[in-house]
């Protein structure tokens, strides 16, 4: 593959590289898996015969699916496991709330009873996610949590055949003075049979991360798992990805979710706000300026919340920078939750934010993915941001149903404020036009006079809500 920012490299400009990144590895003449299909295509241009031995797919005749996966509308979930285990790598692409540790598990249940794996690891990066898949998986295999392995901070017990780790704990471990958990780290690195890998796509990027997923050596399957496996402005990471993983071999379409009631019908609302910048400063300076501190935008936020709260609308407010959620928080009185909120006021805060109504919560992004939050009814992504599918991932916080819940709004800016921001606005729309369709797209121009009026109609319109003086 041909790096596509070459020219920017000085290896490239001073003709000591030739601008391509190679993946074979010619001390033993391998290269990934993943890529075969590229291997293929060379081999086919240059007419050279070829045979592929082991590559057939697998049978798949003796998974028998337990009653929890059998139900009718659970064919979708059914159909990915079946396509993983007649591939053994992949990744299954399951966009929020489509049951992506409920796969995990299933495959973990189907593999063990089967005796066709002995040693799982299912590997994640937020503390979120780590403790919601400890209870998920353990309930899911009737088993207590205490038989389930962990790998996190002070938690290291590798014995248990089912291990929940995050991936920043392997990396501190590596690079650590406990030669006790170093070595029960390479020991780990030699018994996992089966490999699950959440949120593939944070791993494109970091040799770091490509490294630890390698040093697993004996993998008999290797599963990963994504709503969003590719980042838009990241070729060179995807093709990382790619090799590593064996690239996408099932989807299961948002939209599918949406015809069987799994998500929430659902909308975007974009407030369009248009300002005459001149570009000469730096990017920093300018989204201190236009965004983190901005007066009308930062009113249009609280007044925003406010008026969800007065529809008794459940709001999450998500931001990726903690110094505007910390501002937001000072200005509205609105909790803002963050990286270093403990564990113990993370996990309250977030039970009385589900269980209250109307409610209006603040959040970093560390719940920009994985974590499940169905009951809200409102998500506004609060500081923009470039990245397709990271919005993508945000959204997904509100798609979820419930008994009560049956629809759902985004809301986001189009921040038409000079070069940058505007071509971020842009990036994020052609994402959100991909998922849901122009015709499920509305637009707000905050400098109309109507403005805060149009909004509140707008709410009360699709919700079906109004304020209750």
């Amino acid at each position: 593959m041909l790096h596509p920012d070459r020219f920017n490299i000085p290896l490239f400009l001073e003709d000591k590289w030739d601008g391509y990144i190679r993946k074979y590895r010619s001390a033993n003449k391998t290269f990934p898996i993943g890529l075969l299909h590229y291997v293929e295509t060379a081999l086919k241009e240059k007419k050279i015969r070829y045979k592929l031995d082991g590559f057939d797919e697998e049978d798949d005749s003796w998974i028998k699916f337990s009653k929890l996966i059998s139900a009718d509308d659970r064919d979708y979930q059914r159909a990915a496991i079946k396509t993983f285990f007649q591939h053994r790598i992949g990744i299954l692409k399951v966009p929020t709330r489509g049951g992506k540790t409920f796969i995990a598990s299933e495959c973990i249940r189907l593999a063990l009873q089967n005796n066709k794996a002995k040693k799982f690891i299912f590997l994640v990066d937020s503390v979120d996610i780590y403790k919601q898949a400890i209870g998920d998986i353990a309930g899911f295999l009737k088993v207590p949590t205490s038989s389930i392995g962990k790998i996190r901070e002070k938690d290291f017990s590798i014995d248990k055949p089912v291990i929940i780790a995050m991936v920043q704990t392997l990396q501190s471990i590596m690079r650590g003075k406990d030669l006790g958990k170093k070595k029960g780290l390479k020991r780990l690195y030699k018994e996992v049979d089966f490999f699950i890998l959440d949120e593939v796509q944070e791993y494109g990027a970091s040799k770091v991360r490509q490294k630890i997923i390698n040093s697993f050596k004996k993998l008999k399957y290797f599963l990963s798992l994504s709503g969003s496996p590719y980042k838009s402005e990241n070729p060179v990471g995807n093709f990382n990805i790619e090799a590593m993983s064996g690239g996408i071999i099932y989807d299961i379409e948002e939209k599918e979710l949406q015809k069987r009631k799994v998500l929430s019908e659902n909308k975007i609302l974009l407030f369009w706000i248009k300002r005459n910048v001149e570009e000469d400063g730096d990017y920093r300076l300018l989204k201190r300026s236009y965004i983190l501190r901005d007066y009308q935008r930062n009113n249009i936020i609280i007044s925003t919340l406010r008026l969800c709260q007065q529809l008794k609308l459940k709001t999450l407010g998500i931001f990726a920078s903690t110094e505007h959620g910390f501002f937001i928080e000072k200005l509205s009185g609105y909790r803002f939750i963050h990286g270093n909120t403990s564990d113990k006021e993370r996990s309250a805060e977030k039970a009385s934010f589900l269980a209250g109504k109307g409610k209006v919560l603040l959040a970093s992004w560390i719940w920009k993915k994985g974590v499940t939050l169905p009951e809200v009814e409102v998500l506004f992504n609060i500081d923009g941001g470039k990245e397709q599918s990271l919005a993508i991932q945000i959204r997904g916080r509100v798609l979820g149903t419930t008994q009560t819940k049956k629809k759902s709004l985004f809301i986001d800016f189009i921040d038409d404020v000079g070069e940058y921001f505007s071509q971020h606005s842009f990036s994020r729309i052609m994402a959100y036009e991909e998922k849901v369709g122009k015709e499920n797209i509305d637009v707000l121009d905050v400098n109309d006079p109507n403005f805060s009026f149009d909004l509140q109609s707008y709410l009360s319109n699709w919700f079906e809500k109004s304020i209750v003086e």
